[in-house]
C-alpha cells in the first residue's frame, strides 16, 4: 500500500514536471522598447504552464494567463507583470493555437488538474483567456476541478467564428452552460476591434446564464483605440483598481 502511494505521488510529479516548465524571472518581463523582444521570449517558450518568478508568491489564489491565436506574446507582458504584483503566483499558460477547442481545453484540463494534486495550498484560481484562448478557457466553465476557478474571456469569439468553425465542426455553442465556474466576459466595441470589425455580426456576443458581461470602451483616456489585443491592458486595469 504504501509503495503504491509513492508510485502514485511520484508519478504526480512527473505529470506536473511536464506542465510546469521553466519559470520566467520577473525581471525579464520588459516593457517599453523592449515589450517585442520579451513576447518572442514567452512565445518561444515550451507548451504548458510557466510560473512567473516574483519573490515569496502565495500559493491559496493563483492567475493563469492563456494567450490566443498567433500570440506574438507581446500583449500579455503588462498582464502578467500585474497579475505577479499582486503576490498570488502567476502562471502564463502555452499551447497549440492550430488545435480544435475540445482538445486544446482538455490539455488545458489536464494542466490545471496536474498543478492541483502537486500544490494543495490552491484553493481558487483566477484564469483569463484572451481572444481564441477565451474559447478555450470558456470550454471548461462546466468542468469540476478541486479548486473554485474565475473564469474570463477577453475579446472572445463564444458565438462562433467562420475560419475556426469550418476547421472545427465541433466549435463549442455556450448557451447552455450552466456555470460550475464564474464566467465574465470582457467585450469590445465590434467596430473598433481589428480581429472582428469586418465581420457583420459581433461574434463575442452571446447569451450565457448567469455570466456577467463588461462592456469595454473604445478607447484609452489619452484617446488611443482600444482595440484587440490592447483589450488585456483595460482589462487588467479594471481588475487590479486602475483607473482608465
Amino acid at each position: 500500500m504504501i509503495l503504491r502511494v509513492c508510485i502514485s505521488l511520484f508519478l504526480l510529479s512527473l505529470s506536473w514536471g511536464q506542465e510546469a516548465k521553466s519559470g520566467i524571472p520577473f525581471s525579464e518581463l520588459k516593457t517599453g522598447d523592449e515589450v517585442m523582444q520579451t513576447g518572442r521570449m514567452l512565445q518561444e517558450s515550451s507548451m504548458g504552464l510557466h510560473g512567473v518568478e516574483y519573490g515569496t508568491a502565495k500559493w491559496d489564489t493563483v492567475f493563469i494567463a492563456v494567450h490566443g491565436y498567433g500570440s506574438r506574446g507581446y500583449e500579455w507582458v503588462y498582464a502578467l507583470r500585474k497579475m505577479a504584483e499582486s503576490g498570488f503566483k502567476t502562471f502564463y499558460y502555452r499551447w497549440n493555437w492550430t488545435q480544435c477547442p475540445g482538445p486544446a481545453s482538455g490539455k488545458l484540463q489536464s494542466a490545471i488538474d496536474s498543478l492541483l494534486s502537486v500544490e494543495n495550498k490552491i484553493r481558487h484560481i483566477n484564469m483569463f483567456g484572451h481572444s481564441y484562448g477565451g474559447v478555450i478557457v470558456t470550454n471548461l466553465a462546466d468542468d469540476k476541478f478541486n479548486a473554485t476557478l474565475d473564469i474570463h474571456s477577453l475579446a472572445a469569439p463564444l458565438a462562433g467564428h467562420t475560419r475556426l468553425e469550418k476547421n472545427c465542426p465541433e466549435y463549442p455553442r455556450f448557451t447552455h452552460l450552466t456555470l460550475i465556474n464564474n464566467l465574465f466576459q470582457w467585450r469590445t466595441v465590434h467596430k473598433q476591434d481589428g480581429a472582428f470589425k469586418n465581420m457583420e455580426v459581433d461574434p463575442q456576443v452571446v447569451e450565457i446564464g448567469n455570466s456577467e458581461v463588461i462592456q469595454l470602451p473604445a478607447t484609452f483616456p489619452d484617446g488611443k483605440r482600444l482595440g484587440h489585443n490592447r483589450s488585456i491592458t483595460s482589462v487588467m486595469d479594471q481588475y487590479f483598481g486602475v483607473a482608465n
